[in-house]
C-alpha cells in the first residue's frame, strides 16, 4: 500500500494505491480529502509513465459502470496521444466524451 499527499485547489487530498482481490499489482486508488473520513475508490485501468504519452485511464464505477476518465499532463494536450485514446475507447467505448481543462490550474 502507498499513500501520496496532493493539493487539489485549496483541498489537501491523500491517496490510497493498493490491489484488488486476486492481483498482485495496485490497480485500485483511494481518495480522502484530509480530515474526512469516507474515501472515493477507482480503477486504474491504464497507466502510461513512458515520456512520450504520460496518460492515465480511470474506470469510475462509483458513476456507472461505463464512466472512465482519461488523464493527460498540460504537455500532453496538444499532442495526439493516438495510444492513450486508443485505450480510452478500447476499455470505455466510444460514447459521448466530455473534455475539461483549466487554465488557471499550474502545471
Amino acid at each position: 500500500m502507498y499513500i501520496f499527499s496532493f493539493h487539489f485547489l485549496h483541498s489537501k487530498v491523500l491517496t490510497t494505491l493498493a490491489a484488488s482481490e486476486g492481483y498482485d499489482v495496485n490497480n485500485l486508488e483511494y481518495f480522502q480529502a484530509v480530515g474526512g473520513n469516507s474515501s472515493l475508490l477507482v480503477y486504474v485501468a491504464y497507466l502510461d509513465c513512458s515520456h512520450q504519452q504520460q496518460c492515465l485511464v480511470f474506470r469510475n464505477n462509483y458513476i456507472s459502470d461505463e464512466a472512465c476518465t482519461l488523464i493527460l499532463p498540460v504537455s500532453g494536450l496538444r499532442k495526439n496521444a493516438t495510444c492513450c485514446d486508443f485505450i480510452f475507447d478500447l476499455l470505455c467505448g466510444t460514447k459521448q466524451k466530455f473534455y475539461t481543462y483549466d487554465d488557471s490550474c499550474p502545471d
